[in-house]
């Protein structure tokens, strides 16, 4: 198996769930190389080499603009001053890392996960799939969204995993109480609205449901305002590092209503704690959950639809059975070895 030293360039943006990925990411890439160098805003695994540079958001297109084209050279420059064999590239709107990469002939691969929010980032993203040969991404029905755009490309799955003997099985089931519950960003596009509705609406109809929400952001305000007016409602706010796992065992059902996703951690972890999830079949979500089975897909992420989804899923006590085959998943499919085996299949293709 070859072995490599991979120069990773990262966003110039920094953001809590991007530094989670990169310490995932690079901590498998370090496992599967020589040596990792990471030139970003997000921290690394703490064995890998890191040169951090951070870029302030500026509401001026053109002053941004200005600033991430300087942010690209930098990151050339730095590459220019290594030994390095492959360029590993994760927003994939770093359209002059990639062209440079190219142009000399390195080896590279680009990161697609969910499309970028700012419209121009999305429009130097697509722009960047006529460039690169090679896409990484955690799972290939996250390339859905992108439309055809990867036809002709090797696409390589890096999908995450995550530490089961951190996420144990949770408390034991009761036939009189239910806990059912959220932990991430409170955020429009993580569908909070419909789901704080959802929850006010079973609170009025389930007196045997208890609901439990983690996480803040910018619809914190609004959560808590349920949770001061309804009783069976309960706002935990930001939710500790140490917390999480017994967070995820002490609810019966975690309920997923994103708009969009790429492969969540928090749908492993609480797989890996057997707690089974309701989502929406966005990114790779489907690649995951086999519907009934280890866990339940929404048909759309409305209130209605949510409240009468985990009704059903209440009323018909299967959620016992998923968490077990959810937990199953994540220990055959999930693990850090696992994950390594895919990492050293990367380095393999780029470094033939």
């Amino acid at each position: 198996m070859p072995r490599a030293n991979i120069f990773v360039v990262d966003s110039p943006f920094h953001h809590p769930a991007k530094e989670s990925f990169m310490q995932k990411f690079t901590d498998l890439l370090y496992e599967a190389s020589d040596s990792i160098t990471v030139f970003g805003a997000n921290q690394p695994a703490s064995r890998v080499k890191w040169e951090s540079v951070q870029l302030t958001p500026s509401d001026s297109l053109l002053k941004q603009s200005y600033r991430f084209l300087r942010y690209q050279l930098r990151a050339i420059k730095k590459y220019q001053t290594g030994d390095f064999d492959a360029i590993l590239i994760r927003p994939p709107h770093l359209l002059l890392i990639t062209a440079y990469a190219r142009t000399i002939g390195v080896p590279h691969a680009v990161f697609y996960a969910q499309k970028p929010t700012p419209w121009t980032n999305r429009k130097l993203a697509k722009l960047n799939t006529h460039i690169t040969n090679t896409i990484l991404t955690e799972s290939e029905s996250v390339l859905c969204q992108w439309g055809d755009c990867f036809e002709e490309h090797t696409v390589i799955p890096a999908s995450t995993y995550v530490d089961i003997d951190n996420f144990v099985e949770g408390h034991e089931l009761s036939k009189n109480e239910v806990n059912v519950g959220y932990l991430g960003r409170l955020e429009e596009h993580k569908g909070i609205p419909a789901l704080l509705s959802a929850f006010e609406l079973l609170a009025q109809r389930h007196p045997e449901m208890s609901f439990y929400i983690g996480g803040d952001g910018p619809l914190s305000a609004q959560t808590e305002a349920l949770s001061n007016r309804v009783k069976s409602i309960e706002y935990n706010g930001f939710v500790a590092e140490s917390e999480v796992p017994a967070f995820y065992s002490s609810l019966d059902l975690f309920v997923l209503p994103s708009q969009t996703e790429g492969l969540p951690n928090v749908l492993l972890e609480s797989m890996a704690c057997g707690t089974p999830v309701l989502a929406t079949p966005v990114g790779g979500i489907p690649d995951v959950i086999d519907d009934g089975e280890n866990g339940y897909l929404l048909e759309d992420a409305n209130a209605e639809t949510i409240q009468r989804t985990v009704s059903q899923i209440v009323e018909d006590g299967s959620f016992g059975r998923a968490g077990d085959q959810a937990r199953q998943t994540v220990e055959d499919q999930f693990t850090y070895e696992a994950a390594i085996e895919r990492y050293e299949q990367i380095i393999a293709h780029l470094c033939r």
